[in-house]
Order: structure tokens, then sequence, then C-alpha cells
């Protein structure tokens, strides 16, 4: 199932990758490594798609330091993928 959806993210076109990136990092960029063939892409993807949620419900009321880990995690994924889609058009960082 997992192998679909990164096949379908990977089908998108760049602008459109860039802008599901910008708006949606955590859950498009976790699913696409969580659809991985490396046990590390799909660690790496479950720990993006949990640290979005956690990020987003840090917004109603989740403070200390699961809420700043969680907000850490979803910055940096965004940011390396907002860099790897803008130059090489698609998730490249950690995502095998």
């Amino acid at each position: 199932m997992l192998e679909k959806i990164r096949a379908s993210i990977d089908g998108l076109d760049w602008i459109i990758l860039l802008l599901l990136v910008i708006f949606a990092d955590g859950i498009v960029g976790g699913l696409y490594r969580a659809g991985g063939k490396e046990t590390t892409s799909k660690v790496i993807g479950w720990i993006m798609i949990a640290a979005c949620v956690c990020s987003w419900v840090s917004f109603l009321h989740l403070g200390g330091i699961l809420g700043v880990i969680a907000r850490v995690v979803t910055i940096v994924c965004f940011i390396l993928d907002l860099v790897s889609v803008i130059r090489d058009k698609r998730i490249r960082y950690l995502a095998d």
C-alpha cells in the first residue's frame, strides 16, 4: 500500500510536489519515506508522520519537551524536503 502511495507521489509534477511539501510536508514526506525500500527510510517516514501530528497537536496544547522535539523534527525535515524538491525535483534526502 505504501509503495503505491510512494509511486503516486513520484508521478506528481514537481510544482504540485513543491506545493504539497510547503503545506503538508510531514504527511507527504513521511508517507514517501515510509514507502521506501530501506528500513531507515521507513523508520524516518513514520517518525516524520508522528512528529507532524504531534506538532499539530502542540499548537492546541502539547507543551514541554515532546512539543519542542516534534517541532524541531518537523522543521528540519521540511527544510530538507523543500531544498531537495527545488533542486532535484523530487524528495531525496533519507528517502531511499
